[in-house]
C-alpha cells in the first residue's frame, strides 16, 4: 500500500511538472508571437508614414487637391492602428514584468491639461465638452509621464467613444486621506452592473448583442489597470446604464 501510494504521488508530481513546463513553453511562444507580430506591423506602418510625408510635401500649398481629405483619413487610420499595436506590446510587456517605468516628480494637473488638448478636434466638432475642477494646491507625484498620459488619454477616449451624443466629461483632482484622487466622469452609455467586475479583464467587451459600434480589442482598460497598479495605485469605477461612468485613480502621496 505504501509503495502504491508513493507511486501515485510520483505520477501526479510528474504530471504536475509536465503541465508547468508546457504552460511555460506556451507562454514563451505567446510572448515571441506578440513581439514578432508587433515588429512586423511596425515596419509597414512606418513605411506608410514616410510615404504619406512624401505625398503631403508634394501637395503642400494645394489645399484644393481632392486627395488631401483622403490623405488625412489614411494618416488618422494609420495612427490609430499604430496606437493599437503599441497597446498590445505594452500590455505584453507588463504581463512579463518587463515594462519600464521612468518615474519623475510631476504635476498631474499639467499632464491632464496637455492630454485634454489632444481632444481639441472633438471639442471643435462638438463631439465632446471637457470641464475641469483641478485642485491647484495638490503636490507633485512620482509617476511615469508617458504611461500615465496614456492612462488619462484612454479614459477620456473611452468617455467620448461610449457617448451616444456629445460627451460631457468632468475631470477632478483632489487630496483625500493622503492620496491624490483623479476622477474622470462622463455622461455616456454606462456599464451594466454585472459587467463592472470584468471591464479590466483582457479582451473583455461589454456585451452589446451582435452590434459592435465601438472599435478596439478590449485591451485599453487592461493596460490602464496595469499601469496604475505599477505605480502602487488603484483604479475603481462607478457606473449605471444610461447615466454614465466615473473612473477614479487613487495615487499615494508618499514616494
Amino acid at each position: 500500500m505504501s509503495f502504491a501510494f508513493i507511486g501515485i504521488l510520483i505520477i501526479f508530481f510528474a504530471i504536475f511538472i509536465k503541465t508547468i513546463v508546457q504552460q511555460r513553453r506556451l507562454s514563451e511562444m505567446k510572448s515571441d508571437f506578440i513581439h514578432n507580430m508587433t515588429h512586423e506591423f511596425k515596419t509597414p506602418l512606418s513605411n506608410i508614414n514616410l510615404a504619406l510625408d512624401t505625398i503631403e510635401k508634394k501637395n503642400s500649398g494645394n489645399q484644393e487637391n481632392p486627395d488631401t481629405k483622403l490623405l488625412k483619413i489614411i494618416r488618422e487610420e494609420n495612427v490609430r492602428l499604430q496606437d493599437n499595436v503599441d497597446l498590445i506590446l505594452n500590455t505584453a510587456f507588463y504581463e512579463e514584468k518587463t515594462i519600464q517605468l521612468n518615474k519623475e516628480e510631476l504635476n498631474i494637473n499639467e499632464i491632464i491639461s496637455r492630454t485634454a488638448a489632444l481632444f481639441d478636434s472633438e471639442i471643435m466638432d462638438r463631439r465632446a465638452q471637457i470641464d475641469f475642477e483641478l485642485d491647484s494646491n495638490i503636490p507633485n507625484v512620482f509617476i511615469d509621464e508617458t504611461h500615465f498620459t496614456n492612462v488619462i488619454f484612454n479614459l477620456m477616449d473611452n468617455a467620448i467613444k461610449y457617448s451616444e451624443s456629445a460627451a460631457q466629461i468632468k475631470i477632478t483632482t483632489l487630496i483625500k486621506n493622503n492620496h491624490m484622487i483623479v476622477s474622470i466622469k462622463d455622461n455616456g452609455k454606462g456599464i451594466p452592473e454585472k459587467s463592472l467586475v470584468y471591464i479590466f479583464d483582457k479582451f473583455y467587451r461589454v456585451p452589446t448583442g451582435k452590434i459592435h459600434d465601438v472599435k478596439g480589442f478590449g485591451l485599453g482598460l487592461t493596460y490602464v489597470k496595469y499601469v496604475v497598479e505599477a505605480h502602487n495605485s488603484t483604479i475603481s469605477v462607478e457606473s449605471s446604464l444610461g447615466k454614465g461612468s466615473t473612473f477614479k485613480i487613487s495615487i499615494p502621496l508618499n514616494k
